[in-house]
């Protein structure tokens, strides 16, 4: 790959650069103004409506100044434009609209046609990331001339930033850039670039992205062309490049993007498709760091190595969680992965029914590469790793199936190797999740695999409910198993450590607490209780499944549920008889006179913390703040502030008088105070504290 290094600024010009851009930004937005252009308007108009349009595009930008809008309507519009700094230029627009939310730019085409003449939009020197380039096709580019290179077909950013979102960005030509070409921070959003390039483009089929910070998101590149990144192409730079798809590019390295020098970006979420080169179909990486991960690499093929990813000289990349299908190394090696003189990380990807013609249907290691490959599954390919001569890969913890040549040639097998059907859910349909008892479950080492996978759940997860969160082998991470006890509520609270994942059938929703993000559920032999932390929408008495992760509540000791489910079960509701409080002395709520913690005996042998229960007794304190107060009915038991009885925690609601008599309705719950585990009733509503002698509470004395 070539670079024209004498278009790299020095560090003391770009800060210069970068200060002025942030005085521009924040002085340029003030009176900000539309100038309106139509095909059917007139170059010597004002441009300050639809009715007052501008012919020509270019009339327009020149009209704007920095913070303004450029509102280009429908129509194609012949011109090479030169951008204005700060100035955001729109298209799509049908001609009489009065927001910018009104305008259908998938349908109603604003087109600028360079004529082959050309950069179609030039992007001054010092432009900031608010100059934008927003919903136009920009077509029939051949580049600005530097010496005898053409650079950036259809966009041409030099010592510039630019954003470019919603545009289709077609049939363009230059020998770096085809599409577009930038040396300095870029945003390329939602854009669609296709049929760029030609065998002459020698960097960035459809885009070269020199020495910036890049975000490439959500971009669709069809069918572009070049030496070096068949659609993209990335040197000295950093950035993400996340959710864009790459179909049928082609090039000699990288079909997909070519990776070079000292570019270190994240290339995540990405899918590859179909794409060809003669070393990595999918992607390049040539004496770079970066992370390929997450990506999905289906039926792109090398005429030589890679398949899917090409590693070569010194590269350092960490390829993870990619799932490679379908792909083909032609003549040599490396139908997935090959890597030539590297030192790549190769972790947690799934590569299934890859082949290479010489060897490595999975991976491949040349000349003298070396690196770590751990937890990944191999499987269905032609082979699955090869060494060539002097290389020395660390393998470990790897799931090999089915490969037709064997799996392994030249290389050293490792330890702790699953030599067995992975198990995927559907392979058929492309589904490589694995079911259920799968032996790559827990059977990866974490000290190698990332920390999420493909699908960004986090790892590592109990998967096989052993009580150890281990990694899974492949892309992905499957779920922690689930501990169902069929109410067994006591049991899980006193046997399992928090971070058990566990299920409870057919427990009652005794108490919503949902603006505070819990409810309580119990059996129905009202034998145990517990709170559940969620905000589902659920009602007292109705019969629910709750699944989740086991916790205690910070600063309280309580154990609860983490819930990932709550969900009724049929019949919804159930008599009132099942929800009826168990009447409960004070110094039983929680096993408090024990001094037992979390609640998991009483001395009626109820888990009596969880449940509704009812306390009755002589107010004893009120909070002077409106939050809580304390009932007493004679028990051992003191609040955390040394008052007689257990503390009622009623933020919002009525309290009774001090010396009033009561019976208080709540759930059984404990609070900390230092090292002391002291009990607490959650009540629901004024309507849970009653007098002792009717109806409401007693006149204050």
């Amino acid at each position: 790959m070539t670079a024209n290094r004498t278009t790299r600024l020095d560090g003391l010009h770009r800060l210069l650069l970068a200060t002025l851009a942030v005085t521009l930004a924040l002085s340029c937005a003030a009176n900000a103004a539309v100038i309106y252009v139509s095909t059917s308007g007139n170059d010597e108009a004002d441009g300050a409506s639809w009715a007052s349009a501008k012919r020509t595009i270019q009339a327009g930008i020149d009209a704007a100044v920095c913070g303004d809008e450029v509102w280009v309507a429908a129509g194609t519009y012949a011109e090479r434009l030169t951008h204005k700094s700060g100035v955001r230029l729109y298209g799509g627009f049908e001609g009489d609209e009065d927001t910018r939310d009104e305008r259908d730019f998938l349908n109603c085409i604003s087109e600028i046609d360079g004529q082959t003449r050309g950069a179609v939009v030039t992007v001054p020197t010092g432009a900031d990331l608010s100059t934008l380039i927003d919903g136009f096709t920009i077509t029939n580019g051949i580049g600005a001339s530097q010496g005898n290179v053409r650079y950036g077909g259809g966009i041409y950013a030099l010592d510039a930033c630019v954003t470019v979102e919603n545009c289709v960005i077609v049939a363009n030509a230059a020998a770096q850039g085809a599409g577009l070409y930038c040396n300095s921070e870029i945003v390329l959003k939602n854009n669609h670039f296709k049929e760029n390039g030609s065998p002459n483009c020698i960097n960035g089929g459809a885009a070269l992205l020199l020495f910036g910070r890049v975000a490439v998101h959500g971009n669709t590149f069809t069918s572009n062309r070049a030496v070096y990144g068949g659609a993209l192409a990335l040197a000295h730079g950093s950035g993400e490049v996340s959710l864009n798809t790459f179909l049928g590019n082609s090039s000699q390295v990288g079909g997909g993007v070519y990776n070079y020098g000292l570019s270190h970006p994240l290339i995540r979420q990405n899918t590859f498709t179909g794409n060809t080169a003669y070393s990595g179909g999918g992607v390049g990486c040539n004496g770079c760091r970066g992370e390929v991960t997450a990506n999905l690499f289906t039926g792109n093929s090398a005429l030589s190595s890679g398949g899917a990813v090409y590693l070569v000289n010194g590269a350092t990349s960490t390829v993870s969680n990619n799932v490679m299908t379908g792909c083909v190394a032609q003549s040599d090696f490396g139908g997935a992965v090959a890597s030539t003189r590297a030192n790549p990380s190769i972790v947690n990807n799934t590569m299934v029914g890859n082949t290479a013609a010489r060897g490595g249907g999975g991976v491949a290691y040349l000349e003298s590469g070396g690196g770590t490959l751990s937890n990944n599954i191999i499987a269905f390919c032609s082979s699955g790793v090869y060494g060539g001569t002097g290389t020395q890969p660390a393998l470990r913890t790897n799931a090999f199936y089915q490969n037709s040549e064997g799996d392994f040639a030249g290389v050293s097998e490792g330890p702790g190797n699953v030599l067995a059907d992975p198990a995927f859910a559907d392979r058929a349909a492309g589904d490589y999740h694995l079911q259920e008892g799968s032996p790559c479950i827990d059977a990866a080492t974490n000290t190698d695999a990332p920390a999420a996978d493909f699908d960004s759940t986090l790892r590592p997860l109990d998967g096989d409910a052993s009580g150890e969160a281990t990694a899974d082998i492949g892309a992905f991470e499957a779920p922690a198993a689930v501990i169902v006890y069929d109410m067994n509520i006591g049991e899980v609270k006193s046997a399992f450590p928090d971070g058990t994942v566990v299920g409870f059938k057919n427990v009652v929703v005794s108490a919503c607490f949902t603006e505070l993000g819990f409810i309580y559920v119990q059996r129905q032999d009202r034998g145990a209780g517990i709170r559940v932390e969620t905000t589902a929408a659920v009602s007292e008495g109705q019969l629910v499944y709750v699944a989740g992760t086991l916790q205690t509540v910070p600063g309280q000791d309580e154990r609860s549920v983490l819930s990932s489910e709550v969900s009724p079960v049929t019949p919804e509701t159930l008599s009132n008889d099942v929800l009826a409080p168990v009447l409960m002395a004070q110094e039983y709520l929680g096993g408090a006179a024990f001094g037992l913690q979390q609640g998991v005996i009483g001395c009626t042998g109820l888990n009596n913390i969880g449940l509704l229960a009812m306390v009755f007794g002589k107010v004893t304190f009120v909070d002077p703040g409106g939050q809580f107060f304390t009932v007493w009915d004679g028990s051992r038991v003191k609040d955390a502030d040394g008052h007689d009885g257990v503390r009622v925690w009623a933020p919002g609601l009525t309290l009774p008088a001090v010396d009033a008599f009561i019976t208080v309705t709540g759930i059984s719950s404990c609070t900390r105070a230092g090292e002391t585990l002291l009990p607490l009733v959650r009540v629901r509503s004024s309507a849970d504290i009653q007098s002792l002698w009717g109806s409401g509470l007693p006149p204050a004395p």
